[in-house]
């Protein structure tokens, strides 16, 4: 990554590596900014030549939306408010990140620029208390955004050994992506690898350099491109664009920047291997990806969103590719590169968390600022909808990512093809016409413009497909081809409406009514079931063609119970008239028509309509027999009844309703139950009988010892049993006493055992 070392991911990748307080450094209040990403980003780009076809998107950033987005950013804040924390450094990083991003530093007066001497004072704090790579990387990427080059050198002086020792021992992805990318800046300062201090000599810190770059190899899938944090953690696509960033951070510490491939294959052969084995992930990363039938593609993370996660791959990819040693993945990522970003910056207003925005607008700084694939955004700035007649210009603005105005570009309006219709195959209105670019300040974005021939086009819509190819010199910008659709609206005329009675047994009009567009409730017939009514009408666009609507009614409505009827005007053959045929004697049967009044109304309309139609046009009397007993006097349809037809009422008192509950079953007298309780009762008496005459005593019940204890316990055991069936007989249901009897009775059965024994032992002594 250019410039302050690490733009897009950097900070965001901390953020996002343990949500909580990290993924919350702006102000939950300012959510508005997703709403504004939306609204000034959600642009959309082609692929290179031959590629997907993307949809059309507005225009970039303008500088009062840059103003706003940079408020939302509270580090600064925070820090004049005197709030510290151990996020208060990302959340100062992520200000002078954004500020810089929007390019508010230079132009927003009372800026961040001014509190410049606040935020140096709070790195020379910081400094001495920094103790990780990622602490220090923060200090430098601070310092760096706003040029306070005396703290800067200071915070390298302590940082680098740090990053050294870091890239040593860990063997995380984070730690070794902050120690990467602050060596980094450290060689910026420098000016090559030899400059930085520490790591030994220049073969010991190729070699550290080299094995750092197995270590993040090692860390990846290599059946489906994505990295993990760890070894053995979780693989997500937010991880997979840091690696890439740190990819590239090494890559460039080794040798291989814009200098070109030969310096890291000359310089390090073994790491221009691993870094060209690293971009063979790509395509797998990319067959992981979701894609949308508009051409929209993006990364699913269940920990960070499908938005952190596209935006992190894009932004790693970014860096990636300004590798001299993957230059070649241009071939077989810049369509996939544009549908990411479509995804990006269309989608960005899902969101309801505004660090996503930061995610997005660094991503979209990195994608602009690439020198090897640069997205270009077409966006229409003239209104989608045009008026026939009137003297309209399409016009598009043609940038970057970020809004920013680009040279002249050849862009030319493809292809404009009427959508809808009965044909499959739509004629071409329009194709091949050059648009012309617009004279405009500098700093303003390039606009191009197109007057529109009318003459070519009618009222609908039209689908149009525009490309933009940058010059033979500018072969960095991938060339955009995308669609958009518009419509051409005008006010429709209608004519030949005719108002007839037909006979149904012959079909022929019996009376027939002209009536002219403009006059209101002129028509007056009448009708019996035996008859039929037919409406039709014609409607023809400015061009003076037959018009087809998207809506277009006919609505009966009984004057004195207010009971409404739709019938859908269908076209004919042709394609030239509209009509609606009705039949009263099904109406009467089908749809519960009633004699008497009926007013009749003309409804029409359509997007591409100036003038929609809701046109009384007069009154039929309809006399018709009446109904029989089992059809309801009045209802309120649509078309063909949907109503159920009922002898009763469908409103007022209805039968009460009365609940009867069972009666209970017949119960025998209670002097049987009382004998069967008795008959239950005789073996009880009857064991109790026993007892009594076999002479039961407790002459021989032990008196001390464990016998005596087995002995209450087996008894006690006994009359537990014998509780447990009464309780069963009185409450319990079967699954309940069996859990209980088996371990009462296992108890039971072992101490009786041994009681009983203790008894038959006694016995023999006696006997002998």
């Amino acid at each position: 990554m250019a410039g302050g070392g690490g733009g897009g991911g950097d900070g965001r990748g901390r953020l996002s590596s343990s949500c909580g307080r990290r993924i919350c450094f702006l102000s939950a209040a300012k959510w508005p900014l997703l709403f504004l990403v939306s609204c000034v980003l959600a642009c959309s780009y082609g692929g290179k030549a031959g590629g997907g076809v993307m949809a059309l998107g507005p225009a970039g950033l303008t500088v009062e939306d840059k103003a706003v987005l940079r408020s939302l950013f509270v580090g600064i804040q925070n820090l004049k408010a005197g709030v510290d924390g151990d996020g208060l450094m990302e959340e100062i990083y992520a200000a002078t990140k954004a500020g810089a991003i929007l390019e508010s530093l230079p132009s927003m007066g009372e800026g961040i620029l001014s509190d410049g001497g606040l935020v140096d004072k709070y790195l020379l704090r910081k400094i001495g208390e920094g103790k990780t790579a990622e602490q220090y990387y923060f200090i430098l990427q601070t310092a760096g955004i706003l040029n306070l080059q005396v703290t800067q050198k200071l915070a390298l002086t302590k940082a680098v050994p740090i990053f050294w020792s870091t890239l040593r021992s860990s063997r995380a992805l984070m730690p070794l992506f902050y120690a990467v990318k602050g060596l980094q800046t450290a060689k910026e300062e420098g000016g090559s690898l030899e400059s930085i201090e520490g790591g030994g000599d220049t073969a010991e810190k190729k070699r550290t350099l080299e094995d750092t770059l197995n270590r993040v190899k090692a860390l990846g899938s290599a059946s489906d491109g994505t990295w993990s944090k760890e070894k053995g953690g979780k693989t997500t696509a937010t991880s997979t664009g840091f690696a890439f960033q740190a990819v590239a951070a090494i890559a460039d510490l080794l040798g291989g920047g814009a200098d070109g491939q030969d310096s890291l294959s000359a310089s390090s052969p073994s790491g221009a291997a691993t870094v060209a084995a690293i971009a063979g992930y790509v395509p797998k990363l990319f067959s992981t990806a979701e894609t949308s039938d508009d051409g929209r593609l993006r990364f699913e993370d269940q920990e960070n969103g499908a938005l952190i996660a596209t935006a992190s791959v894009l932004t790693g990819l970014s860096a990636l590719l300004e590798v001299p040693a993957v230059q070649s993945a241009v071939k077989w990522s810049g369509d996939k590169l544009a549908a990411g970003t479509n995804f990006l910056l269309t989608e960005a207003a899902t969101t309801t968390y505004p660090s996503e925005a930061l995610f997005v607008l660094e991503s979209v700084d990195m994608l602009s600022r690439n020198p090897i694939a640069v997205p270009l955004v077409i966006s229409l700035i003239s209104s989608p909808a045009i008026s026939f007649g009137a003297d309209e210009k399409l016009k598009v603005a043609v940038t970057n990512p970020s809004g920013d105005r680009l040279n002249e570009m050849t862009v030319v309006l493809e292809s404009a093809t009427r959508v809808g219709g009965s044909s499959k195959k739509q004629p071409v209105a329009l194709k091949n016409k050059r648009l012309k670019e617009v004279p405009l300040p500098e700093g303003v974005m390039s606009i191009y413009e197109l007057a529109v021939p009318m003459d070519s086009f009618d009222l609908g819509k039209y689908e149009i497909r525009l490309t933009a190819t940058p010059s033979p010199y500018e072969t960095h910008y991938l060339p955009a081809d995308v669609t958009s659709v518009i419509k051409v609206t005008g006010v429709v005329d209608v004519g030949d409406v005719k108002l007839a009675v037909l006979d149904s047994d012959t079909g022929l009009p019996s009376k027939e009514t002209s009536l002219a567009y403009g006059t209101s409730g002129t028509a007056a017939i009448s009708a019996t079931h035996l008859q039929k009514l037919r409406l039709s009408f014609k409607l023809k666009s400015p061009s003076g063609r037959p018009f087809l609507p998207q809506q277009a009614f006919v609505k009966f409505v009984h004057v004195s119970s207010s009971t409404a009827h739709l019938y859908v005007a269908k076209p004919d053959d042709k394609g030239e008239a509209l009509a609606v045929q009705l039949d009263f004697l099904e109406a009467m049967e089908k749809s519960n028509f009633l004699s008497g009044a009926y007013s009749i109304s003309l409804i029409v309309g359509d997007a591409c309509m100036e003038n929609p139609l809701l046109w009384a046009l007069g009154e039929l009397d309809l006399d018709l027999p009446k109904p029989p007993l089992s059809k309801p006097t009045s209802s309120s349809t649509e078309g063909s009844s949907r109503l159920p037809k009922m002898a009763t009422p469908q409103y007022g008192p209805q039968p009460e309703i009365e609940h009867v509950f069972r009666k209970p079953e017949k119960q025998p007298p209670a002097y049987v139950s009382y004998a069967f309780c008795g008959l239950l009762l005789l073996p009880f008496f009857g064991f109790l009988y026993g007892l009594s005459k076999a002479e039961a005593n407790l002459k021989s019940f032990p008196t001390s010892g464990l016998p005596l204890l087995a002995s209450v316990a087996f008894v006690g055991g006994i009359f537990s049993i014998l509780l447990v069936y009464a309780l069963f007989w009185w409450k319990w249901n079967l699954f309940t006493t069996i859990k209980l009897l088996l371990p009462l009775g296992t108890f039971t059965a072992f101490t009786g055992h041994f009681a009983l024994s203790f008894l038959a032992d006694a016995r023999k002594e006696k006997v002998a």
